[in-house]
C-alpha cells in the first residue's frame, strides 16, 4: 500500500504518495516507467509515467549506428531529488556473433529549454551472442532541485557498431514478451527515484 503523507507550502496541501520508503538511508522512492505513447497524428511522446499504460511501440532498435531517446516528466510541484536511483532498462542483441552493444543513460535537469546533467554517465557495454539482456544498476543523484515546470529527463543511448548487428532496448509499462513483433522476454524498463517534497 502506497505511504502518504500531507506536505505543507507556500500555504498550500499537497498529498504526495511513494512506492516505497529505505529505513537504511532513509529515503523516500517514486517509481516511473519509461514509455512511448500516441499524442496526435503520427506524434510519439517519449515519457517518464507513473501509471502503467501500453507503449505504442515499446522498444527502439539501430543497426551499425546510435540512437538516443528524451523520457521526460515534467513537475508540477517543487521538489528535491537526492540519493542512489536504481535504473532497469530490458536490452537484447540480434545478428551475426561475436556483436558489441553499448547501452548509456544520464540523468537532466531541463529548465527553460536548457539541459543540465544531474550524476554521471553509466555505460555498459557487451560483446556477447545474440540473446536477451538486461541494461540495470544505480547512478547517485546529488541534491537537485526542481522548480514547478522543470522536466526530469532520462536519456537511453543505445549503439551497434557492427553491419547487420542489431541492438534493443525496451519501454513497455505493460512488460508484454512480444512488443510490436519483436519477441523479447521483458519489456518494462523503470526508475526508482529518491524524492523529497520541500516543506
Amino acid at each position: 500500500m502506497p505511504l502518504k503523507k500531507v506536505y505543507r507550502t507556500g500555504g498550500k496541501s499537497y498529498l504526495a504518495s511513494a512506492d516505497f520508503y529505505d529505513i537504511v538511508t532513509n529515503t523516500t522512492y517514486k517509481t516511473f516507467y519509461l514509455a512511448d505513447l500516441q499524442t496526435g497524428n503520427d506524434a510519439t511522446s517519449y515519457v517518464l509515467t507513473t501509471q502503467t499504460p501500453f507503449s505504442t511501440n515499446g522498444y527502439s532498435v539501430v543497426v551499425n549506428n546510435t540512437v538516443e531517446k528524451n523520457f521526460d516528466a515534467t513537475f508540477t510541484i517543487p521538489l528535491i531529488i537526492e540519493g542512489d536511483m536504481t535504473f532497469t532498462v530490458p536490452a537484447k542483441m540480434a545478428g551475426a556473433n561475436p556483436m558489441t552493444g553499448v547501452w548509456t543513460l544520464q540523468v537532466y535537469r531541463v529548465r527553460n529549454a536548457t539541459e543540465e546533467a544531474v550524476g554521471s554517465k553509466i555505460t555498459w557495454t557487451r560483446t556477447d551472442a545474440s540473446a536477451d539482456y538486461v541494461f540495470s544498476g544505480s547512478v547517485t543523484l546529488p541534491r537537485t532541485s526542481f522548480k514547478k515546470d522543470d522536466i526530469l529527463r532520462v536519456e537511453l543511448t543505445i549503439t551497434s557498431d557492427t553491419a547487420g548487428e542489431s541492438v534493443y532496448m525496451f519501454y513497455d509499462p505493460q512488460n508484454r514478451t512480444t512488443v510490436s513483433g519483436i519477441a523479447t522476454t521483458r519489456s518494462q524498463a523503470s526508475i526508482n527515484l529518491p524524492v523529497r517534497i520541500p516543506e
